[in-house]
């Protein structure tokens, strides 16, 4: 050890070249590296949630649960896996062995939904399959919006936003909560709609068949190739109003806007968010996996306040 010692000590332009080496490369390697508030992992947890509407927890567990956990017995990877049942609701766990990188959690994933959809015994009141979710914190939902004010400006201001965003290059989803999707409604009078002797049924099937559009085919010569597609869906509010629900003799078409008054609204979501006291938008904003940030400005690129609605 002493004459190693002696060495860089008789010799300090060397010692010097070589600790100037060390701080630039240590630099030059901290610029390089990713950065992250949210690092990418491959996380060994799979999530299964299952629905059935109406069912106490004790149903939920007989006639989901089980049947699920059944299931997922044979499926190879498995350390563990655990559940809890309430209400209308199956939250199942399934945790992977350590060691499985991201190609075999997939693999695994495969798997997973291949013996759940095996399952044959599911009650006919059942009405969504299950879901899975593996989570995956790189693409995490990092930012979030929060948006308030009085309709109709509330929502426009909320779409608007939404579509800006998912613009974004770093920005993978943007969910929107509490935001109603646009709707048309159909208020028909009862006195009317007696008068003409027309029924709410008569109504809805009008409805479906003039809001439709299909793909007839392809027409082909020797030098040109046409696609035939019907299209009849609604372009504006107006025209649910002109849709012809029978012809009368000698009086001409009977059309919904003879019996019933037409409106635009918002759809009823079942989920309401307010912001300082007033009703609000949320907008969860989502990143790519791929993407180094090391803070939500460089998600968004730009502050929100620049963003002109």
């Amino acid at each position: 050890m002493e004459p190693i010692l002696r060495f860089f000590i008789e010799r300090h332009l060397l010692v010097n070249i070589l600790a100037g080496t060390l701080v630039v490369l240590g630099f030059l390697s901290a610029t390089s590296l990713d950065r992250e508030f949210l690092p990418s992992i491959d996380a060994p947890q799979i999530f299964i949630t299952a629905n059935l509407p109406g069912a106490s927890a004790r149903d939920m567990e007989t006639k989901i649960t089980i049947p699920i956990e059944e299931s997922l017995e044979g499926v190879e990877g498995i350390d563990h896996f655990t559940t809890v049942i309430s209400d209308n609701t199956s939250f199942t766990t399934v945790e992977l062995y350590d060691d499985y990188d991201a190609a075999r959690i997939e693999a695994a994933e495969i798997d997973l939904r291949a013996a759940v959809d095996r399952i044959t015994d599911f009650p006919p009141e059942m009405e969504d399959e299950p879901t899975f979710l593996q989570l995956d914190p790189g693409s995490a939902m990092v930012v979030e919006v929060l948006l308030s004010g009085p309709e109709p400006a509330l929502s426009e201001a909320a779409e608007e936003l939404e579509d800006r965003l998912e613009r974004l290059d770093a920005v993978s989803e943007v969910v929107a909560v509490g935001l109603q999707e646009p709707e048309v409604r159909i208020l028909v009078d009862p006195v009317l709609a007696r008068e003409h002797g027309v029924t709410l049924a008569e109504v809805i099937a009008a409805v479906q068949r003039r809001n439709v559009s299909s793909t007839g085919g392809v027409l082909e010569s020797a030098d040109e190739r046409r696609q035939v597609v019907m299209w009849s869906r609604f372009e504006d509010p107006a025209d649910v109003g002109e849709t012809i629900l029978r012809f009368r003799p000698g009086a001409g078409a009977l059309r919904i806007a003879d019996i019933a008054r037409i409106e635009s609204g918002r759809a009823d979501t079942g989920l309401i968010v307010h912001g300082d006291g007033k009703r609000g938008v949320v907008l969860f904003v989502k990143k790519r996996a791929s993407i180094d940030i090391r803070s939500r400005s460089e998600l968004l690129g730009i502050p929100l306040w620049t963003v002109m609605l």
